[in-house]
């Protein structure tokens, strides 16, 4: 029989405490305050799965706490450290629940108020829970959230925390609990199911408890997954692993590239020379790899690479390709799985660990290559793609038994200078290299030079035993090397940095401007055509450009200008406070403007896109406003064309 499931959130005031759940299948909401009722049927209910955002660290150790609390808890409660329950019981009430909530929040604890948090965090608890934050990390604010998900209600917490709750207030603050709720409830419903899904599959297939991998980000259960499997038969845990890594304070560059670089120009054979001679330091504090000195430009034929500790990127100027049906190709090589080859070519493990580890990477690329060669195995193929990319980062964290700064080192150099070996190929057989990033390079050859352009990548793919993919444009328009847009011979487009569609991953401000920029880029429209193309597919959240302010900023809705702003001649009262999270479309009707105050300058900062606005922070009608300012937005779109030399 599965759980129950429940999507929940708390709020916590001096005077009130409130626990909403909202029943993940049916919609139907429960409220609590403190009792045993909260008890019974939720804390102590072996049977409820809790799903919340960011709860491992807050809420759950709130309901942990009650529970430990509670009249008829025993003395001693076990957890994951053992008996861990060794500070006296308190009272529980509201205020003692919002005064350990700011200790919490705030990090202000003593020697007491850790371990109390502690107990609460830690200890073993009847219900189970998922947080959707941990998940699905890096993940910024649930409000920032709501923005990205095109939420209909967008609202900050309408009442400043340590206030006393009057009746009317703790009714303010149902209804913005149940917002949130109800904003997790479509985080979980459409956007983490198949994450969770793919975390139960990794669970069965290495025999590992779900519980350590169902709030897993993918570098965290990449990590507990080979930790888990390398660890085997060492009687040393990864924890131990971590704690018996010795102290490095440099790298010695000579030691992170291998036999198989090598180069054919004078340039790049003293760049590699160089390299070998060099060494960084580690920063103590970090652990991180200081790579100052591997920032290096590095010029083949007419263009320029710029190096450094990640990858390798060229230093891209605006400019619109099109291949043509006259011999003009745009093809882009990338290099297969290429931090994951680099690790399996040389046979690569971190220091901690023994060959074991590379072999079960090994194993893992096999059986995801076997995977996904089988319709009927794509879930498979996709949650082990999840551990052979995922690895990677852990190799530059302290906190990780793989860190290993000088394999990080190797593997993002290797990448680097492989990538250079085959510009330098190519550039020497009179090939264009127009763009290179990370694992990939994109050329324009031309039908005479396709015999050469071939045997150059297979020669590379000879020499490092890497394997390249080829995808053909027929069209390219960047503003840079990090902001471009591409349609494919066979018709899909791939985009970057200003042209990626709206996401919970990225933040789009009025997804209309990249819309129709993408639009006229690739299918040589006009403006016009496009947005008359796409009209029945637009409603206003492709109109509206959000900002969410820090706690250094206040929010002001306002009808002054920037000069009257910084003159700080205003009269206060016409000023109108915000949340700290709004979105807005520009209409041709209003004269409101909005303005951030505050700051490490205590002063007035203006909002981009935020004149002659009409905030749209709650959402009742999708349909295009009649008075939206369309020459504006027009006006931002042909920029954008502009910008990518069209």
């Amino acid at each position: 029989m599965s759980k129950l499931q429940l999507v929940y959130d708390l709020e916590v005031y001096p005077n009130y405490f409130l626990a909403t759940f909202c029943d993940v299948e049916t919609g139907d909401f429960w409220e609590y305050e403190l009792g045993d009722k909260l008890l019974n049927d939720i804390i102590r209910n072996p049977e409820v799965e809790l799903i919340g955002f960011n709860n491992h660290h807050y809420d759950d150790v709130l309901l942990n706490f009650i529970g430990q609390h509670s009249h008829d808890t025993p003395e001693v409660i076990t957890g994951g450290w053992g008996n861990i329950m060794d500070t006296p019981k308190v009272e529980l009430d509201p205020k003692t629940i919002f005064e350990l909530s700011e200790r919490i929040i705030n990090g202000t604890v003593n020697t007491i108020h850790e371990q109390q948090i502690k107990n609460a965090k830690y200890q073993d608890k009847e219900y189970s829970s998922i947080d959707l934050k941990a998940l699905l990390d890096p993940m910024p604010s649930l409000k920032k959230l709501e923005l990205r998900m095109q939420f209909t209600n967008v609202q900050d917490l309408p009442i400043k925390p340590g206030t006393i709750l009057t009746t009317e207030q703790k009714q303010d603050i149902k209804i913005y609990c149940r917002n949130d709720v109800n904003a997790t409830r479509e985080l979980l419903l459409k956007h983490s199911l198949k994450h969770i899904e793919l975390r139960k599959f990794l669970s069965t297939k290495f025999k590992l408890p779900i519980s350590q991998l169902q709030s897993a980000s993918e570098p965290r259960a990449a990590e507990y997954i080979l930790a888990n499997l390398a660890a085997e038969g060492t009687k040393k845990t990864p924890w131990k692993i971590k704690e018996e890594l010795a102290h490095i304070s440099s790298i010695i560059i000579q030691d992170c590239i291998p036999p198989w670089i090598s180069f054919k120009t004078p340039n790049l054979q003293q760049l590699l020379q160089d390299l070998k001679e060099m060494g960084i330091p580690i920063n103590n504090t970090t652990g991180y790899a200081i790579g100052t000195l591997l920032k290096k430009l590095v010029t083949i034929g007419d263009k320029d690479y710029q190096m450094g500790i990640g990858g390798l990127h060229s230093v891209d100027q605006p400019a619109h390709y099109t291949a043509s049906a006259n011999g003009s190709h745009i093809i882009d090589a990338d290099v297969t799985s290429y931090y994951p080859s680099i690790l399996l070519r040389d046979g690569l493990h971190p220091r901690g660990y023994s060959r074991k580890w590379a072999e079960i990477y090994q194993q893992v690329y096999d059986d995801r290559i076997e995977a996904k060669s089988d319709p009927s195995r794509t879930t498979e193929a996709h949650a082990l793609k999840i551990i052979l990319n995922a690895t990677f980062g852990k190799f530059g964290s302290q906190y990780s038994s793989f860190y290993d700064p000088t394999l990080l080192v190797r593997v993002t150099l290797t990448g680097q200078l492989g990538l250079l070996m085959l510009i330098e190929s190519l550039e020497l057989e009179g090939i264009k290299v127009i763009s290179a990033n990370t694992d990939g390079v994109v050329s324009t050859p031309t039908d005479a030079d396709m015999e050469a352009f071939n045997r150059v990548c297979t020669q590379w793919e000879a020499d490092t035993k890497l394997n390249l993919e080829y995808t053909h444009y027929s069209r390219l328009a960047r503003r840079d090397v990090n902001n471009y847009t591409a349609l494919t011979t066979n018709n899909k487009v791939k985009n970057k940095g200003l042209f990626t569609p709206p996401d919970i991953k990225h933040d789009v401000k009025a997804p209309i401007i990249q819309r129709i920029a993408r639009q006229c880029l690739l299918y040589n429209s006009t403006v016009e055509e496009a947005i008359q193309e796409l009209h029945e597919e637009l409603s206003i959240y492709d109109f509206l450009f959000s900002f969410g302010a820090t706690k250094a900023f206040n929010i002001y809705l306002h009808n002054y200008t920037n000069a009257q702003l910084k003159a700080a001649i205003l009269p206060q009262v016409n000023l109108t406070t915000l949340s700290k999270t709004n979105r807005w479309y520009i209409s041709h009707n209003s004269t409101q403007r909005l303005s951030k105050y505050g700051g490490k300058n205590v002063n007035w900062v203006s909002i981009p896109d935020a004149e002659n606005i009409i905030l749209m922070n709650q959402i009742t009608n999708e349909n295009i406003p009649t008075d939206l300012n369309w020459d504006y937005y027009k006006s931002k779109i042909t920029k954008l064309i502009k910008a990518c030399g069209a």
